[in-house]
């Protein structure tokens, strides 16, 4: 069986948010409530997805051969795709921090040792071995990109939560 690919890309930043939100001829409150919405979607909004992949894969019939385009959200729907073997399942996200979250997800799938270190990540996402297993099996093979954000934070973030990463250790990012 072929493998399938798995692609991920920022396609956005925080300033393609704010373009694809603003609308010509908006009212002034419009506007701000649109440039609230932007800064606001500028972080976590969709850690997990709660939808059932059995009625994305029975409706979009998936086999070896298809190609997939997704957007990101928690990167959910992206992985279950997945299971049906398609050549390539690429997912987009106007949220770069979506994207990380993909990125990261398929860096643990890969290199992670087993699926409990796996689930205690992703799953429980409050383990005091995650962030051992970060530093030892994920963060060496993510992209320069991807390190910086999850070894991160905004000036705010850092002083009230730490390194992005770190969510992982005390349950904070299906918290955020």
């Amino acid at each position: 069986m072929k493998r399938a690919q798995s692609e991920t890309k920022l396609m956005a930043t925080g300033q393609h948010v704010l373009e694809a939100v603003i609308t010509k001829n908006s009212t002034r409150s419009q506007t701000i409530m649109q440039r609230l919405f932007a800064f606001y979607f500028d972080a976590f909004v969709y850690n997990q997805i709660w939808e059932d992949p059995r009625v994305d894969l029975a409706a979009l019939e998936l086999s070896e051969g298809s190609r997939v385009l997704t957007i990101s959200s928690g990167g959910c729907n992206a992985l279950n795709y997945l299971v049906a073997g398609p050549d390539t399942v690429t997912a987009v996200d106007l949220n770069r921090y979506h994207i990380y979250l993909l990125r990261l997800k398929v860096t643990a799938l890969r290199h992670l040792p087993d699926h409990e270190s796996f689930f205690r990540l992703f799953g429980e996402g409050r383990h005091k071995g995650n962030l051992a297993n970060y530093k030892k099996y994920i963060e060496p093979k993510l992209d320069d990109d991807t390190r910086k954000f999850w070894n991160g934070n905004s000036v705010v973030g850092h002083l009230v939560h730490g390194p992005r990463i770190e969510f992982f250790a005390r349950g904070g990012l299906y918290n955020h």
